[in-house]
């Protein structure tokens, strides 16, 4: 369902690019789209958005009846070497499927969005570095400090004034 209502919005952007044929660069995933093929997208879109929905909903139903029915079952029927073999197949069939079935190049189906139509924009992004945390013993001597604050900033303010008052 992630990214199904934008596709309303690529074709609302291409038609628009189509119609007034604007000189700004078309940055639209649909733009290489034949006239005859985006008439296809639109048809399809209108026709099987609510059965999408539905299917959408039905599922989002199901997956609920499903975790209670395996919370209870859990709880009240296997012992826990039963459990664990449950737990050691559900992670070996996660790893085949989207591990090794989905990601060879040549058996189906694909992953989502690598079809014909990719409307998905791919982020090549770098991740941002990790700044290392550092405690209040490596702070260059300044004390301990909590979120960037000494915590006795009062006191060492005031041990000066004590001391040259005595």
């Amino acid at each position: 369902m992630e990214n199904w209502d934008s596709i309303k919005e690529h074709l609302r952007l291409e038609n628009h690019h189509r119609l007034t044929k604007d000189p700004a660069q078309n940055m639209n995933p649909l733009r290489h789209l034949t006239d005859d093929e985006m008439r296809e997208l639109q048809f399809n879109y209108k026709k099987y958005t609510p059965y999408i929905r539905g299917l959408f909903v039905a599922i989002t139903i199901f997956q609920i009846m499903w975790d209670v029915m395996l919370v209870c079952t859990m709880l009240y029927y296997h012992v826990m070497i039963e459990k664990f073999l449950g737990g050691v197949l559900a992670i070996l069939t996660w790893f085949f499927t989207y591990r090794m079935w989905y990601a060879h190049p040549k058996l189906y189906p694909k992953l989502p969005g690598q079809g014909v139509f990719k409307y998905i924009k791919k982020k090549n992004e770098a991740p941002p570095p990790v700044k290392r945390r550092t405690g209040s013993i490596v702070n260059n001597g300044r004390g301990p400090v909590f979120m960037g604050r000494p915590i006795y900033q009062q006191q060492q303010e005031m041990q000066p004034e004590d001391a040259g008052s005595g």
